[in-house]
Formats: structure tokens, sequence, C-alpha cells
């Protein structure tokens, strides 16, 4: 997988109100992004070829999403020059080393001090490897937002931006919230490049490097990710263990670490978690594939925590992983808020979900609307629904009742990163699904008599790689047997199939 370059800069000013720790301006995305979706962050993004480096990307992003331009003299060029040619980069008409030409500008590398790089984790399907600088605004030049993919930006106290993340008001992905909570620590004007150096090196000794990415990741608080390599199927390859909760008690959901070292650093990351009061109260387990349950009876003694599952899963894995406990019809878990209040209660649901496994379950955070959606989806591919476990049916109906209850919410898969709004993750699953469908159809109606699986194959996942067919063939098999339960096609005795009723739009 390639890895892409992208670069983001941490802009600062003098605190305001003579407060000695600078403000630092920051940008909200739009909920309706799939990347991000609804995120407050820094300047950034990819760099372009055209770039040349992270350093004179960093000042195009800069310039494109807040119309700073951090080069020396930029604030004497008229406002509506500098704006025109930020028009003209964002809709792709000219470079950056082009708009400082014409502009008679020219790049000074001291004015963005490196401030950190980040390198996403593996499990990822999307990696970046983001340079990040720190930057003083200019006191002649002012932000300015676009709406587009931009919905906002404001200046703020770093300790107010770090309070409205713990007061859930503000979603920030790791690398913002580590930049934020250091700089909430830092007092000095700015403007004095020692102390701008110094906040740089101290935003550099927070950031991860690329073999330290195993950290635990915390998307909201109380609300953990950590990823472990497991026993999945191809293009994945961890599966992510999500800790609900927050305060006092936790719920893990799918450990599925099979490897001695993975399950010592879910084990060592977890320990951190109790070694701050908090407890383990129970391990939920989605569903009963091995890439989602290899860790769990292991994690469980350590913890002294039970195993609950749906009473199918359950029964699948009799002999295998001992379940403490069957879980009921949309079961509905409270969890404390800390003894100080610090942190809020969680009211944590879980639903049943069928159709990857007919004993799937979903866990809905209703304090925040985050899901954690085992299989039910990935970020990056397609499910697969293997009969006569898996049934299409069930699947796309609990996609439906998924994406209505996740609308504008966090999704966190099993595998791939976070689903921004999961609704319209779910309704895209299913708009495919169909499309997928209605593709099984026409091969049927195309042929002259009854169709073997292997002319289905052919005609209705021609956009798909032959060696991926073995897969695709239990997605047609799932997509065949609905469309029988449908009264749509027929089942032969020798697994032909053919279409009795087309309720084709045709």
């Amino acid at each position: 997988m390639a890895i892409i370059s992208a670069a983001s800069v941490i802009l600062v000013r003098p605190g305001s109100a003579g407060r000695a720790r600078p403000d630092i301006y920051w940008l909200r995305r739009n909920p309706e992004l799939r990347f991000l979706a609804g995120f407050h962050v820094f300047p950034g993004g990819r760099v372009e070829e055209a770039d040349g480096s992270p350093a004179v990307a960093a000042v195009r992003e800069c310039f494109e999403e807040t119309g700073v331009l951090l080069v020396p003299g930029a604030g004497a060029i008229d406002a509506e020059a500098r704006r025109a040619q930020r028009l003209r980069l964002l809709a792709d008409e000219t470079d950056i080393a082009s708009v400082l030409s014409e502009l008679g500008l020219r790049l000074d590398p001291s004015l963005l001090p490196p401030a950190g790089r980040w390198l996403t984790p593996p499990f990822a399907r999307r990696r970046f490897d983001t340079r990040f600088f720190i930057a003083v605004v200019p006191p002649d030049q002012e932000p300015e937002v676009i709406h587009g993919e931009l919905v906002s930006g404001a200046w703020l106290d770093p300790a107010d931006a770090a309070a409205r993340w713990r007061a859930d008001d503000a979603m920030l992905a790791a690398p913002t919230k580590v930049a934020i909570d250091v700089l909430s620590q830092v007092e000095g004007d700015p403007r004095d490049p020692a102390a701008l150096a110094a906040i740089g090196e101290r935003v550099a000794v927070a950031s991860p490097n690329a073999a330290d990415w195993g950290r635990r990741i915390e998307l909201r608080p109380g609300l953990f990710v950590i990823p472990v390599r497991s026993p999945t199927l191809p293009p994945a390859t961890h599966t992510n263990v999500v800790l609900l909760g927050d305060g006092r008690d936790l719920i893990v959901v799918d450990p599925g670490a099979e490897d001695p070292g993975e399950q010592a650093m879910l084990h060592a990351l977890i320990d951190e978690l109790v070694d701050e009061g908090r407890r383990i109260r129970e391990v939920v387990l989605t569903h009963y594939h091995r890439d989602h349950v290899a860790g769990a009876a292991v994690l469980a003694d350590r913890y002294s925590a039970p195993i609950a599952a749906h009473p199918l899963t359950a029964d699948a894995l009799l002999g295998e992983v001992g379940v403490d406990r069957r879980i009921e019809p949309d079961e509905l878990h409270d969890l404390p808020a800390d003894r100080d209040g610090a942190t809020a209660a969680r009211r944590v649901r879980i639903i049943h979900t069928p159709g990857h496994t007919r004993g799937h379950v979903v866990l809905h955070e209703e304090t925040t609307g985050v899901v954690a959606a085992g299989d039910l989806v990935a970020n990056g591919s397609y499910i697969i629904v293997d009969p006569p476990e898996g049934n299409m049916g069930d699947y796309l109906d609990s996609l439906a009742r998924v994406a209505r209850l996740a609308e504008g919410a966090m999704g966190i898969p099993a595998h791939g990163g976070f689903v921004g709004d999961l609704g319209a993750h779910c309704r895209d699953y299913v708009r495919h699904r169909l499309e997928r469908e209605g593709k099984v159809r026409d091969a049927l109606r195309a042929a002259d008599g009854p169709a073997a699986m292997a002319a289905v194959l052919e005609r209705a996942y021609d956009d798909t790689p032959r060696e991926m067919w073995p897969f695709a063939e239990r997605s047609a098999l799932a997509h065949l047997l609905k469309l029988v339960a449908d009264g749509e096609v027929a089942r032969g005795d020798d697994d032909a199939w053919t279409l009795t009723a087309d309720r084709s739009d045709d």
C-alpha cells in the first residue's frame, strides 16, 4: 500500500486578553464528508507533485484553507489579489510556485519550524506520512474560511479546545489532539523564535513514530480503539478492538488478537487504563469468527471479566470460547461517570444485526451516537455474506436499521479506519448490494435457459478481479438465495438458476 505524503500547519498567535499561552486556529470539516466528517483539524492535506516538499505543501494548504500566506511580505500584497490567487489554487488552475512568482514573493523556511511527524497506522486502508509545522500568523493577515470542504474556523485557547474535546463537543484526530494537549501546557509569546522552536520541539516529542503506532487511540472521551493484527481475510490485516465507556467501567469489543505478542501489546495498553482507575466490566463478541474472538478467553481471564455474546454466537463457539452470558434483545448498559464527575456516563445498547452471521450484533453508544459495528460494514471494502450462515435479506434489513439509528454518527468497523457518518455508509452498502443484485438478475435474464454459477459470475462480477471470485461466488450465492426467497428465481437440482419473475425497473 502506497503511503501518501502530507503536511499540516499549526497556526498560533499571541494569547488573547494578555494570556501567556498562545491561541491556536482550528478548522471544522464539513459533516457531509466521508473522511474526518465534522472533525476539527489544522490546515493541511496531501503533498502534490508540484509542491516538491512537505514545507511547500504546508504553505499551499494553509493558503487554500485559511487565506493566510506564510511567506515574507505577503501582507503587503493587495487582499483582493491574494484572494484571486487563492481561488485559482482551489480550482487547480495554478500551483503555489506560480502564485508566489506572480506576487513577487519567496518562501522562507525559517517561518515554518517542524512540529512532529505522524504515520497512519498500518491497519488503515489509506495511510499518510504527515509532517507538521508550526507558524505564527502574520499580524497583517487574518484567516478566512471558504465554505465547502470546511465549514468554519476559529481562534481559541488550546486549553479550551482540549476542554471541548473532553466534553464531547469536538472531534479530534490523534495528532491534532496531542498537539492541542501539548500546547495547552505551553506559555510564551509565539513570535519569539526561541519560544516557537520550543513549542515545535514539545509537539514533536509527543508524536509517535512508525514503530510506535500501536498505542491506544482515543477517538472520543472514553472511546478507545486498539488495532491488533489478527487472522482475518484480505485486504484487512487487523481487527479493531473497541473499548466503550467512560469514567470507571469499560466494555471490550472483539479482542481478536491470536498472536501472543499482539495480545501482550493489547493487555499492556488496557493495563494503562486500569492503572488510571478503570475496570473491564465485560467482553462482548459481535460474532463468532476467529478474527474477533481469538484473544477473548485470555483477556477475560486476565481481567476477571465475563464474556457475552448473542445466543447464536454462543452456540457457534461451544468448545472454543466459553461464553458466560447470552445477550438479550436490545439490552441496555449504563456505564457510570467517574467519581469526581470529570467524565460523563454512557449508555450502550447491544443490537442484533444478522446477515453476516446469524448472531451478529453491534453496540450503539447512545450518548454520543457512536456504533461499534463489527463486521456489519468495513471501511474501504465490502463484507462477505456467506450462506448458509450469511443471509442477504437479513443483511440488507440490518443495514437499513443501523442506517436509521446512526444518521450522522461515527461508526467503528472491525476492519479499517472509522466511518464519519455510519448512516450514509450503510445506505451506500445497501445501494451497492442492490446494484449487484441487479447485475445477478441481468445475468439470469441474459442466459439461454438455466444459468450455472460460472455464468452468473462472468457477467455479474465482471468488475471483480478473478483471484477474488471464490469470495464473490459466496456473495453471488447469497444474492441468488435472496431472489429465490423473494420469488424471483428458481433453483434447479443441478444448481442452475432461472429467472421466474422479473421485478427489475427495465
